[in-house]
């Protein structure tokens, strides 16, 4: 059995909560030894191909929720650009396959340290893997309006506001790729036209994304999904105040 996601259009605070979730998680682990400064999710673009997903088995289901395998396959049009810098001189390179890709740099070599920008985008990215899937209730939050009243500051006027659900459950979600999902990817750079650059860094980078999935994956979901939380309850408590006249 497949589903057919609806790929969501995210407002733009949630996306740059995602895209600060995304670049935390990347500057956790180990950088390629080229690259001097921070990563930087710059632009983060979902594209409008959803991922489709195809119902394997449900080993365990309980009123509190279940747990799901499903195939993952993405071939969509989103894409991620990445901002950092990068020492392109090969004398302070640490590992042999830095040396010999920032050694065809030519004029830019130095015996100084030479730092210049990097500009990285992830696009035609492939995936094709099986995923597990959690999702079970979380302890619920009491609404403080609960009782149907609310209570305005600094008014003489009297207002009656409809009753509210007396509790928000959010469920929480956790999802993590058994083996590497990754299938392809293109990566292109500021350095595009220096051509033992590029492979380098296709390397470096399609190297991380692999991490990136088996690795961190989870631990991104759970970020969004605390941002989803967070952003719920603001808006489920949100309560307009009048000025007195």
């Amino acid at each position: 059995m497949s589903f057919q996601i609806e790929w969501p259009t995210l407002d733009e605070i949630t996306l740059e909560k995602i895209k600060a979730q995304i670049t935390e998680v990347m500057n956790k682990g180990e950088l390629p030894d080229a690259i001097c400064d921070v990563m930087r999710v710059t632009d983060l673009d979902l594209g409008n191909i959803a991922p489709t997903l195809q119902f394997m088995d449900i080993p365990d289901v309980s009123e509190d929720g279940f747990e799901g395998h499903f195939k993952v396959a993405y071939a969509g049009n989103g894409s991620i650009t990445l901002q950092t810098k990068v020492q392109v001189n090969p004398f302070a390179a640490k590992t042999v396959p830095s040396k010999r890709a920032l050694r065809h740099l030519g004029g830019l070599i130095a015996h100084e340290p030479m730092v210049v920008p990097l500009r990285i985008t992830i696009s035609q990215v492939r995936i094709d893997g099986d995923l597990v899937l959690n999702i079970k209730k979380r302890a619920k939050a009491h609404d403080p309006r609960s009782d149907g009243s609310l209570i305005l500051e600094n008014t003489n006027t009297a207002v009656s506001a409809p009753a509210a659900d007396s509790e928000l459950s959010i469920p929480h979600i956790a999802a993590q790729f058994k083996v590497d999902p990754l299938q392809s990817v293109n990566i292109s750079s500021s350095f595009d036209d220096f051509g033992s650059v590029k492979d380098y860094l296709q390397e470096q980078v399609e190297g991380s994304l692999r991490k990136l999935f088996v690795e961190d994956f989870p631990q991104i979901v759970s970020g969004i999904n605390k941002q989803l939380e967070t952003a719920a309850h603001a808006k489920h408590n949100t309560v307009v105040v009048l000025a007195p006249k």
